[in-house]
């Protein structure tokens, strides 16, 4: 079947307890519609072993869309090449953008921990060695293009302590993951030697 034509989403205005901000999509999505099923699309495809990362811009833009619509749930497929499929109310899409929001603008110290997503499924970080291991390796991550990253002191500014490392960092993660409705996590069988 055809490509659909991509389209701009409509800016949204959001007012909570503590602000108004208003979200706004700067590019054109490809949105498939069929009933209650609605399919977002991007154009580059992902090789076969897709990470739960590549679908997060698709993941915005499908609340952002869902947001705006009237009616009680839709299948949302998020397709590239590789798909993620999940169902979701408008209401639902709403809570979660704001939940995202709020997230990305807690700045608290004790509540703000170094957890991009792509380090979720790193089944070898287990320790905060491992931790900024991951974060300080010149392989051309973002962070080893820093210039003054050796300001930072990783032990106390990532938000971890090594005694109780896994622990803390589990449920941080699930905290994210509770954000990203197609997230589905494998749980090794690990225990918190750093208790």
């Amino acid at each position: 079947s055809e490509l659909p034509i991509p389209r701009k989403l409509e800016d949204l205005a959001f007012e909570t307890a503590n602000s108004q901000w208003i979200l706004t999509c700067d590019q054109e999505v490809c949105i498939h519609e069929e009933g209650t099923t609605r399919t977002y699309l991007q154009i580059k495809r992902l090789p076969t072993r897709a990470k739960e990362s590549d679908f997060l811009y698709l993941y915005v833009i499908s609340l952002m869309d869902i947001a705006s619509l009237d009616g009680d749930n839709y299948d949302i497929v998020l397709d590239r090449g590789n798909v993620r499929t999940f169902s979701i109310t408008p209401s639902r899409a709403k809570e979660l953008l704001i939940n995202i929001y709020n997230a990305m603008n807690d700045y608290e110290l004790n509540n703000n921990v170094y957890l991009p997503i792509n380090i979720f499924e790193n089944k070898k970080i287990k320790t905060l060695y491992n931790l900024i291991e991951n974060l300080t390796q010149k392989d051309g991550s973002p962070w080893s293009y820093f210039d003054d990253k050796n300001l930072f002191d990783y032990d106390s500014q990532l938000g971890y302590k090594n005694k109780g490392f896994l622990k803390r960092f589990k449920e941080k993660r699930d905290e994210h993951i509770k954000l990203i409705e197609y997230y589905e996590i494998s749980e090794e069988s690990e225990g918190d030697n750093n208790e």
